[in-house]
């Protein structure tokens, strides 16, 4: 069955753009993997402090996807792709102005947040917009943002951490 010109195109940005949605909701996660050595020493941590806050970060992450996802089934799923891709810009920016531990643990909240909300709401956005037949191979390349956000911070964020300092770079992310 062929598809409408224009189809395709429109197809491959909002799979672009789910594909970036997957990759703003780890970015949390893989920042503070990346940028753990020069926080441990900046903020004073231990790395069990810092254990601690991936386990706290995953927790949300968690315990909010089975809410967030019962959300998706009630509203336009575009609106929970915003909101994480919000709750990840929230973080990042928690993230660059901590001083103290608390703030760490409120970036790690709404990390987990974006983190809970990418995968239904990206999910759901193809569930009404990618033709059946087309849906799995866009949840696969989907998918891959996240995979791509990782490599890409890990490549990236530590020579800008050692740069312009692991804040400037945490703004990068």
């Amino acid at each position: 069955m062929a598809s409408k010109p224009g189809a395709a195109k429109g197809g491959a940005l909002l799979i672009a753009s789910l594909t970036l949605a997957m990759a703003t909701g780890a970015t949390g996660t893989y920042s503070y993997a990346t940028l753990s050595p020069f926080l441990l020493p900046s903020l004073g941590m231990t790395p069990g402090g810092m254990g601690l806050l991936f386990g706290g970060l995953y927790t949300v992450a968690a315990a909010s996807s089975g809410v967030i996802g019962r959300i998706t089934d009630r509203v336009d799923p575009t609106l929970v792709v915003l909101v994480g891709s919000a709750c990840s810009l929230v973080g990042t920016l928690l993230l660059a102005a901590s001083f103290l531990i608390i703030g760490l643990a409120a970036s790690a909240l709404f990390a987990g947040l974006a983190m809970a909300a990418s995968n239904p709401g990206s999910n759901g956005m193809i569930a009404h917009r990618i033709p059946p037949g087309s849906r799995a191979f866009a949840t696969g390349i989907k998918q891959s943002g996240a995979t791509g956000a990782g490599l890409y911070l890990a490549v990236v964020l530590p020579g800008l951490a050692v740069a312009v300092g692991w804040r400037w770079a945490s703004l990068a992310a």
